[in-house]
């Protein structure tokens, strides 16, 4: 339900929702930039209530009484802005552009003080997508008197009722976890460090968390369950309430593995795996491998999934023989990286980015785990991700598909939670895919949003070859990580058309309401440890 306000006499003016005729635009010219500048702070617009009240006179009270300006600053008069017949108020203010977020947050904490213990209160940018959410100072759940949660929130820009909802639907629980002293894991721990975290038993004494509960507790809170390590699986299974679970997770494995290499492509393979293994040296191998693709240059198919394949097991060839224990990450990501960018030089929609990349995804969930928890770092900075998959949306502009960073759940999973944002009906958009990989060896998992939580499941073994013994695995190898590559080009393509449908939407949100032409996003916290350096 959508009212026009108009501020009048330093508060605000319910009316009907007949429509106004629009105000004669304003001379600037002759008029002094002060006046320009209050008369744009103090013009209230569009305001929206979440809730479905129809014909209810609590609106009308809460419009009239519950905000006012004055001398340039935003106060919250009474509870009546907070009244529990109205749980959540959604109001865009467009044009508070001269009013300094810290400032504006600091008034209204102020404001809010004399009612309750105000438990949130901060600013999240570009939670969702930039073209729905470009600033949103918001002030969340406090308790009141009575101690019973209530909720207000301030938008600065549009903002589509459907994304502000999503964002606070959850806030409640969160918050409780906050009141049972959450706050001092969110505030203390740092990467894998474990602290001086305590636990209460039965008898009220102090039992320190071990290493796995810690690392437990992360992926609780950002709702994730490991089902690949079994240890920690078997910790959290009788708590889940889906059925079927192995059936479902099984079905999308091999939904993901439908995508394997074509026959011919398997006999080149193997025409090179018999010639190294029966005692050809690297560089005969490498010359048969160069002889199998001149056939295929001629034709011109150096896109093909074959001249790829020997491409990639060239470069394999290239780096045997030094392999070493004392290998850095770096040189180890580096040799990887190299043959991951022969499977995806067709394919010009996907960018792999190597070397300490900015994940914008957990950046974006940084500043709300910043919001909720009050972590202490002024500023928040994304996860820095040795290999981050992404699709090109041109202009310089990509969709994060999936990060290859080595034993992080948490980084796909705030991945995972804008794809889904994305479109919540697309199936497609439920599971992405990542690779964990350590010196020759890893493991390809796929992370699937089932019922609302994100289960990890391992896929299968990447056995880069080593020597001779190793290599009769290479066909295993490059089936796994051709049915990555094709896995990343539908879930890219998906991605940008669910990008491009919301953005039409923005488009026309302003002059029609787009809600029955959409579902509210889904919303997932992801706990991600602070941290306090660039």
């Amino acid at each position: 339900m959508v009212l026009s306000d108009k501020i009048s006499n330093g508060s605000v003016n319910a009316v009907t929702q007949r429509p106004q005729a629009p105000e004669p635009p304003t001379k600037l010219k002759k008029m002094p930039w002060s006046q320009v500048v209050a008369r744009k702070r103090t013009s209230l617009m569009n305001a929206t209530f979440e809730n479905n009240i129809h014909n209810n006179p609590v609106i009308d009270h809460i419009l009239k009484d519950g905000i006012t300006f004055e001398n340039d600053a935003v106060k919250l008069l009474s509870c009546r802005a907070l009244d529990p017949v109205v749980p959540l108020v959604r109001l865009r203010l467009s044009n508070l552009p001269f009013l300094k977020e810290d400032i504006l947050k600091e008034q209204l904490k102020m404001s809010l003080e004399p009612h309750g213990f105000v438990l949130d209160l901060g600013i999240l940018q570009k939670l969702h997508t930039s073209t729905y959410m470009d600033s949103l100072p918001f002030l969340t759940i406090f308790l009141d008197t009575s101690q019973k949660m209530k909720a207000f929130m301030l938008c600065r820009v549009t903002c589509p009722p459907a994304v502000a909802t999503v964002m606070l639907k959850n806030m409640p629980s969160l918050i409780v976890q906050r009141k049972l002293k959450m706050e001092k894991t969110a505030n203390d721990m740092d990467g894998d460090t474990v602290g001086n975290y305590d636990a209460d038993d039965d008898d009220g004494n102090n039992i320190p968390l071990l290493h796995d509960d810690v690392y437990r507790l992360k992926l609780s809170l950002s709702g994730i369950v490991n089902t690949i390590r079994r240890s920690d699986f078997d910790h959290v299974r009788p708590f889940l309430p889906t059925q079927h679970l192995d059936e479902r997770l099984d079905a999308i494995v091999a939904q993901f593995c439908s995508h394997v290499i074509t026959n011919n492509t398997k006999t080149l393979l193997q025409q090179v795996i018999d010639t190294f293994v029966q005692g050809g040296s690297i560089e005969e191998t490498m010359v048969l491998v160069h002889d199998l693709q001149r056939p295929l240059l001629l034709a011109k198919q150096c896109a093909s999934q074959a001249y790829r394949a020997l491409d990639a097991v060239a470069a394999i060839l290239k780096f045997m023989g030094f392999y070493n224990n004392s290998d850095t990450v770096a040189t180890v990501l580096h040799r990887f990286m190299t043959i991951l960018s022969s499977i995806f030089s067709s394919i010009t929609s996907i960018k792999l980015t190597e070397g300490e990349t900015t994940s914008a995804c957990t950046k974006s969930i940084q500043r709300l785990n910043v919001a909720l928890y009050e972590a202490s770092q002024s500023q928040s900075f994304g996860r820095k991700i040795d290999i981050l998959v992404k699709h090109d949306q041109g202009s310089s502009k990509y969709i994060e598909l999936s990060s290859l960073e080595n034993k992080n759940l948490r980084t796909n999973g705030a991945i995972l939670a804008y794809l889904s944002s994305l479109n919540p009906r697309c199936r497609a958009l439920q599971t992405t895919a990542a690779i964990d990989f350590i010196g020759s060896a890893g493991y390809i998992y796929v992370m699937t949003n089932i019922d609302g939580i994100f289960y990890a499941r391992q896929v299968g073994l990447i056995m880069l070859p080593k020597s001779r013994g190793t290599f009769v695995h290479l066909t295993e190898t490059m089936d796994l990580l051709f049915a990555f590559e094709a896995f990343m080009t539908c879930l890219g393509h998906e991605a940008q058309a669910a990008l491009e449908h919301r953005e039409s939407l923005d488009n026309i949100c302003e002059v029609a309401n787009v809600l029955q032409e959409c579902i509210p996003s889904p919303h997932h916290d992801i706990f991600i440890t602070p941290t306090r350096h660039k």
